[in-house]
């Protein structure tokens, strides 16, 4: 499984392990070697799309994963940032600061069996969650692009970094999106407000 070097320092190490530890059916590593191996025990599901998306102005249009978005305003988009396995993650990135954790806003799709509800994939994805932050998450229902979500909040620490986290979970077709905020740790509030606002202009198209 790939995942870019430049995405293996001490934050984006964290910000991988909550989209790899988050994931259901995903198994894979923050290498530098680029090596894709089949036998290596890892998830063995066609890798999702990576074509390129359309933006314009601040505007994106990405056909090939069903979504479009509006960047914030003075963030940067990095489209198929990470992707691993039968997961991909598009990353919206604030300005950088001064502190280690930079503000961002991923949008991931990790493929799952058609048969799969959305109750089942977050009864699991808060599972799994909980093990990993030793904390007990409580999702609660919210809406995105019209229909049904669940959003769920938690923190993580590593290396004296703390992140925090706030993830909004929905099924559409075979993809389980997770639209989440990363921001430093007890600092999502002075994002909450830019959060929401990509949340409503968010649509699955």
């Amino acid at each position: 499984m790939f995942v870019p070097v430049a995405y293996c320092g001490t934050f984006m190490r964290l910000l991988l392990m909550s989209l790899l530890f988050g994931a259901v059916f995903v198994q894979a590593s923050c290498t530098d070697d680029g090596d894709d191996d089949p036998d290596d025990g890892g998830d063995t599901r066609t890798t999702v799309a990576r074509a390129d998306p359309t933006v314009i102005g601040q505007d994106v249009s990405f056909p090939s994963k069903g979504y479009s978005a509006r960047i914030p305003q003075g963030w940067t988009f990095d489209p198929n940032a990470i992707v691993f396995g039968n997961l991909s993650s598009d990353l919206f990135l604030a300005p950088a600061g001064a502190d280690p954790v930079q503000a961002s806003i991923a949008v991931t799709c990790e493929t799952i069996p058609a048969a799969l509800s959305l109750q089942e994939y977050v009864e699991a994805k808060t599972a799994t969650l909980e093990e990993l932050t030793g904390s007990e998450l409580t999702p609660r229902t919210v809406q995105v692009s019209g229909q049904e979500a669940s959003q769920v909040e938690y923190g993580q620490t590593r290396e004296d970094i703390t992140l925090s986290r706030r993830d909004v979970i929905t099924v559409e077709d075979e993809c389980a999106w997770s639209i989440s905020l990363s921001a430093p740790g007890g600092q999502l509030a002075d994002y909450e407000d830019v959060f929401n606002s990509f949340l409503a202009e968010f649509v699955f198209t």
